[in-house]
């Protein structure tokens, strides 16, 4: 399941197509689920609310409905991005960070292995707006694009992932028609 803050369902069809991903049959089979949610609407099913009031119980009371349709239990849930919820929140503090703690935890009870995108600056030193995102996180992947000279090079770390052991550099990635490539024996510098 992909659910979209910002792009609409003809646009992330037509970039997952650039990748041999032909997502409208698996759709039609009902086992691929596109949701454009605005996140102003999440925060005033939430909170009642832009400013912001709610107990953490109507949040998660409210939560399954808005994001998983019944008898539909995916495997792999996209969520991008944490950033427009941010941007849109009057109040980004206690009222936010009990929304992602609702959120995290409704993820983590799915089963379903969760990836929630946060935008961050170029060559970050912070991984989320706010930093509870990374707090609450049991992965932190972070993808790369940096300059070097009058070139670019992407690339891929791995700086968080709870229970295993994991390669601790950044490495060269390549963003291909057949998907990403990960070069793990070339470490790209970031500085």
């Amino acid at each position: 399941m992909y659910v979209s803050f910002e792009d609409n369902n003809e646009r992330i069809i037509k970039s997952m197509n650039k990748f041999g991903w032909d997502i409208k049959q698996y759709m039609e089979q009902g086992k691929f689920i596109i949701q454009n949610i605005n996140p102003l609407d999440i925060l005033r099913m939430k909170f009642g609310s832009v400013g912001g009031s709610g107990s953490a119980t109507e949040l998660s009371y409210k939560i399954k409905p808005l994001i998983i349709p019944k008898e539909f239990n995916p495997e792999i849930i996209v969520v991008d991005s944490l950033t427009a919820i941010i941007a849109t929140s009057v109040t980004k503090d206690r009222n936010y960070r009990i929304y992602l703690q609702q959120l995290f935890y409704f993820f983590e009870e799915t089963g379903a292995t969760s990836f929630l995108i946060t935008e961050t600056e170029p060559i970050p030193t912070r991984y989320s707006e706010t930093g509870i995102e990374e707090f609450l996180a049991d992965g932190i992947i972070i993808f790369y694009n940096i300059q070097k000279e009058n070139t670019r090079k992407n690339a891929i770390e791995v700086l968080k992932m709870r229970y295993s052991q994991h390669e601790k550099k950044v490495v060269l990635m390549e963003i291909t028609e057949k998907g990403i490539k990960v070069s793990p024996n070339t470490t790209v510098s970031i500085n």
